[in-house]
């Protein structure tokens, strides 16, 4: 994946991490939001500067875009890779960029199933 943008690059491996069981710490944390575990898989803050572009750009808000009561219940559940809003808003970015297909099927019990695209932008 070396010829995408690293912010895509990275999308594409939290979501084949998530469909695949989201080992905690293996290569991100379960508590720790995107931008965070951005700076696992990129050591730039220039990328993660462009995600958080892409979160302006979609949210208007880079530091709680899928809610600031949900990142602080899910960050103590560790459960942010179970956030519907969250993989939905990953994926479609993938989707819009024309990397979907780069995402592996998973296990399928990460995200509940009926909510897993419902998220769409408008």
């Amino acid at each position: 994946m070396t010829h995408l943008p690293p912010e895509i690059a990275f999308l594409v491996d939290w979501l084949n991490w998530v469909n695949h069981g989201a080992p905690d710490g293996y290569p991100y944390r379960r508590g720790t939001g995107l931008c965070d575990n951005m700076r696992v898989f990129v050591r730039s803050e220039y990328a993660c500067e462009r995600l958080k572009r892409l979160l302006h750009y979609d949210f208007y808000d880079t530091i709680f875009p899928f809610g600031h009561n949900d990142y602080n219940t899910r960050a103590v559940r560790r459960t942010m890779h179970q956030c519907p809003r969250r993989y939905s808003w990953a994926y479609k970015v993938v989707e819009d960029f024309g990397c979907s297909h780069l995402v592996e099927p998973g296990c399928g019990d990460q995200i509940e199933p009926d909510l897993r695209y419902e998220y769409r932008l408008t």
